[in-house]
């Protein structure tokens, strides 16, 4: 594996690949160091998932709480010391444990540091992996120190009795489940894309199409700029206009609605307010296609805190979606390229689902849900012949053993409608799709399950 002669400054660099270990040593990790200087396994990163997800699903119920119980005993060390009456045993036990992961914070941020200094990370990277880190440690240490207040302090108030040990029981799953979930949380709350952000010093600077972010109500706002228009020689007093999800009054609780809107700006005054999100590693749609886009939904009334809000809307205009860019390496009709696909993902059937905002974003043989409906869709208007958000399009649902056909008229501005992903290697075209469901009409079918219908009709014959 090494070669016969190699030059003495290299021996220490060779020395770790000495000996194969499937673990720590094997090809991929001998790859990725040869590559980026960095051994690193995916695959060994797999294994691991697999494995938990093996022993979360594997038995049901009773997995999951093994798993739990596992992350309980990884987790929270001093939330089990905090059970037993000693003087000084769970304080120091809490202690001991925080300071052990203060100091492995440290040292990842150190290293994260070292890899961001050597090229090997980028900023946006960076900042992501350490707030992170830092987030799962506060999240620790408030959780782990209301416990502890409780246990020791409030709870001996209490008479003596049986509730007692559910009450303790409640409140360290209720502490695993803060430090499990700060994670997923912080996910959702945060843009889908992370993009460093850059002060706008003159209005030069801001192209039609550009991303910006400015404060809106006490909170980061982001917006498409549609137009810009400067009234003075150093371009720093003039006016923007942009879209963006926005309210159409001083009440933050009212409707939300997608809209252009007109605002004066002048840099002197509020050059550090106003930035421009620097999405040049992004794969992204011309500018003037980015406008055309975000125009298509303005009058949308479809905001969720969540998963819909002006973040969502200026990146789904901007940046080039999975499914786009699957779509113009592999032609959905062209049967001998059926199986090959160039996603991430793994070879399973299904691969999530994606929420649909314009007319161009749904084809016929997409399995959809709308209104509570699931369906196959089988007709649809003419592209150029409807709004880009209201259209008629006819699905073939399964209800009561039959397969029926129905007529929906869609208005995303006010639902919304979205799209099941699977993966192109199970799939045959979307016309056969068409084709299958449609022979299925007014049929009675033996399947217990909607989804097996759905499969019926996408899955290649073998």
């Amino acid at each position: 594996m090494l070669p016969k002669n190699w030059e003495n400054s290299d021996k220490r660099r060779y020395r770790k690949f000495r000996s194969y270990n499937v673990f720590t040593r094997n090809c991929e990790h001998f790859a990725s160091w040869c590559v980026v200087g960095a051994k690193e396994s995916f695959q060994v990163k797999s294994l691991r998932k697999t494995i938990a997800k093996i022993l979360s699903k594997g038995a049901g119920v009773g997995c999951k709480i093994a798993r739990f119980i596992m992350r309980f005993l990884y987790n929270s060390a001093d939330e089990i010391a905090s059970t037993f009456n000693m003087n000084f045993l769970p304080g120091i036990v809490l202690g001991f444990t925080a300071l052990v992961y203060l100091i492995y914070c440290i040292v990842i941020t150190i290293k994260l540091l070292s890899k961001y200094k050597r090229c090997k990370l980028c900023k946006t990277c960076f900042k992501r992996e350490v707030v992170t880190l830092w987030t799962h440690f506060g999240a620790f240490i408030a959780t782990s120190g209301i416990s502890y207040i409780l246990v020791h302090f409030l709870l001996p108030m209490i008479k003596p009795t049986i509730a007692v040990i559910p009450v303790l029981l409640v409140i360290v799953l209720l502490s695993l489940a803060v430090q499990w979930g700060i994670g997923k949380v912080r996910r959702t709350l945060m843009s889908p894309y992370e993009c460093e952000k850059v002060p706008v010093l003159t209005l030069s600077d801001l192209n039609v199409g550009s991303m910006i972010t400015f404060t809106y109500f006490g909170f980061q706002h982001f917006a498409i700029v549609t137009e810009v228009h400067e009234e003075t020689d150093d371009s720093t007093i003039g006016t923007i206009k942009f879209v963006h999800y926005g309210l159409k009054s001083l009440n933050i609780f009212r409707k939300r609605h997608v809209m252009e809107e007109l605002i004066r700006v002048d840099l002197n005054k509020a050059s550090k307010k106003l930035k421009m999100v620097d999405c040049k590693h992004l794969n992204s749609y011309p500018s003037h296609q980015v406008v055309q886009r975000v125009k298509q939904r303005v009058g949308e009334t479809n905001w969720n805190a969540v998963s819909n809000r002006s973040d969502h809307l200026c990146f789904w205009a901007l940046v080039k979606q999975e499914k786009e860019l699957e779509n113009s390496n592999t032609n959905a009709e062209n049967t001998e390229n059926i199986g090959e696909t160039k996603t991430k993902h793994k070879s399973s059937l299904c691969t999530g689902q994606t929420e649909v905002h314009v007319r161009e974003e749904v084809r016929l043989g997409d399995v959809v849900k709308y209104g509570g409906v699931n369906g196959i869709v089988v007709n649809l208007d003419d592209i150029t012949q409807c709004d880009a958000q209201e259209f008629e399009m006819e699905l073939m649902v399964y209800r009561n053993y039959y397969v029926i056909r129905e007529k929906k008229t869609i208005n995303l501005r006010q639902k919304r409608l979205s799209v099941k992903n699977y993966h192109p290697a199970h799939c045959c075209s979307m016309s056969d799709r068409v084709q299958r469901a449609c022979e299925k009409e007014n049929t009675k079918c033996n399947y217990w399950l909607e989804e097996s219908f759905f499969e019926s009709c996408i899955l290649k014959n073998i």
